[in-house]
């Protein structure tokens, strides 16, 4: 890698830095001896294996799933496929990679990882939303074989896909089994999903307004096994110091000085 990986602890903070980094640890892993690597969101829960995604790594370099493999409903609330477009085509929170095309691993890593190093932030005007949206270059870098983009509605459901995938899913009470349309479901997204209490009249996410939790019963097992599986978990976090928000005398690092390196290296 170019640069030194701890220049992204200065220069971003907790969310920025733990996705500007996945470059360097998908790396570290792959010099290990690994041969295919996944990663996953910490707000993701599974429902099934993810043998499918292990045997396609067989094959291919880079697996990701698309946010919607359809249009968004033009109602007038978030998110819009404009907004989706500026967050990133595929949503990584979850990304396979692979040594299946090395030569296409090493080049998708060490290109990423410099995008990474100054443009790793939010700011969706200029089109940066933390590390994914790069990845819309995939399909354009590299061979259709190196790659493959998993269209399968059981995997990566969220906020995002709910509105025509939402209500094809069941939960089986003979065996508590979660389902797509009678197949498996695989995993479920749960981003921006409150973690502290079930409520029917929430809104599901802070991140879009089309949704309420209550507006899908079919649901609500899921989203309350959720809700108790993390419960306590923003009061945790809420509790935990950033252990890289601070210069080691303990004065906190101010947001512009941590802006201002990059700047100054990017400018010349």
């Amino acid at each position: 890698m170019p640069y030194d990986v701890n220049e992204l602890a200065f220069r971003y903070g907790l969310k920025c830095f733990s996705t500007a980094v996945k470059p360097w640890v998908f790396r570290l892993l792959f010099a290990r001896g690994h041969a295919r690597c996944l990663y996953f969101d910490p707000d993701i829960q599974f429902y099934a294996d993810l043998d499918e995604l292990v045997l396609r790594l067989h094959r291919v370099a880079i697996l990701v799933t698309p946010h919607v493999t359809r249009p968004n409903p033009d109602d007038g609330k978030w998110q819009t496929d404009l907004q989706l477009a500026r967050t990133g085509v595929y949503n990584f929170g979850f990304l396979g990679l692979s040594r299946a095309h090395e030569p296409v691993l090493d080049h998708f890593l060490a290109w990423w990882a410099a995008r990474l190093r100054f443009e790793g932030h939010v700011d969706l005007e200029k089109g940066l939303h933390y590390d994914q949206q790069w990845g819309a270059f995939v399909a354009s870098f590299y061979p259709p074989d190196a790659y493959h983009v998993l269209r399968d509605p059981r995997y990566n459901v969220a906020y995002w896909n709910l509105h025509y995938r939402g209500r094809e899913i069941r939960v089986r009470p003979s065996d508590g089994a979660a389902t797509y349309k009678g197949a498996p479901l695989i995993f479920v997204h749960f981003s921006g999903v409150a973690t502290d209490a079930w409520d029917p009249d929430a809104s599901l996410s802070p991140h879009q307004t089309r949704f309420r939790l209550g507006d899908f019963p079919n649901l609500a097992p899921l989203f309350r096994d959720y809700a108790r599986a993390t419960a306590g978990a923003a009061r945790h976090r809420a509790a935990c110091r950033y252990g890289l928000a601070a210069f080691d005398n303990g004065a906190p690092v101010p947001y512009w000085l941590r802006g201002l390196p990059g700047s100054l290296v990017a400018a010349g």
